[in-house]
């Protein structure tokens, strides 16, 4: 649980035999009130893929967008038993038509050392009426909460059909990470695959602003109050079994 935007979510993942792929999650008010469902990535070892889906509320998902072969990539083949890196990023960015817009990118470290990080593929959801994300033709009904899994539980983002297909433009509260396997013939399953050095790092405009100007090319009063009093968002960092 923490409050992310413009952001990283990078896990390293040692898979068995069991495992089908892992989603990352990120700006997702899944948890609350049947909020957004949030922006996922997919890392299918079962399809050696990665695509992503948008979640406006449980239930309610668009179809696989942006979908790309490791091998279309440049990669290799994902293998069990080998450790690799999982990034998904989420930001918001200004599209050709000059409206405000989520890029969403997804990157695989094959040597899972975490230095060479390849781009697999990305995908924008656009103020376009649910056209990028294949939602636009999708059955819509106000009352959506009453027939599916949020019954009872809020009615966050179901106000209107046009905010619900508009991106999702604000800081949500959580971020996720999913394993989908089952059980293989040596009886492993999701819960003995593991999970490991788990961070979430913001890659909002005041980060990029320190990167890109070295603070001793510049006087120090001439530095916004807002970068000298910059901190990172929270970062986690630990094994989950």
């Amino acid at each position: 649980l923490t409050k992310n935007k413009d952001v990283q979510l990078t896990v390293f993942v040692i898979p068995n035999k069991s495992i089908k792929n892992i989603s990352l999650n990120v700006r997702t008010n899944h948890h609350i009130d049947c909020g957004f469902g949030g922006y996922h990535s997919a890392f299918s070892i079962e399809e050696q893929n990665v695509s992503f889906k948008k979640e406006v509320v449980h239930g309610w998902n668009s179809p696989r967008l942006g979908l790309v072969t490791l091998k279309d990539a440049g990669l290799n083949e994902w293998k069990y038993d080998k450790k690799v890196g999982l990034r998904l990023e989420a930001k918001n960015i200004v599209a050709e038509d000059g409206k405000e817009a989520v890029r969403i990118s997804s990157y695989f470290n094959e040597a899972g050392d975490g230095i060479v990080w390849q781009k697999v593929t990305e995908w924008t959801d656009r103020q376009d009426g649910g056209l990028s994300s294949g939602l636009a033709e999708k059955d819509f009904d106000a009352n959506f909460k009453e027939q599916q899994d949020c019954k009872g539980k809020g009615d966050n983002m179901i106000e209107s059909k046009e905010k619900a297909l508009a991106p999702f433009l604000g800081t949500a509260g959580a971020l996720w990470i999913r394993v989908n396997a089952a059980d293989d013939s040596d009886g492993n399953t999701a819960n003995d695959v593991i999970l490991s050095d788990i961070t979430v790092e913001d890659i909002g405009e005041v980060q990029q602003i320190q990167t890109q100007i070295p603070q001793q090319q510049i006087p120090q009063q001439q530095i916004p109050q807002q970068l000298l009093n910059y901190q990172p968002l929270e970062t986690v960092n630990s094994q989950i079994p």
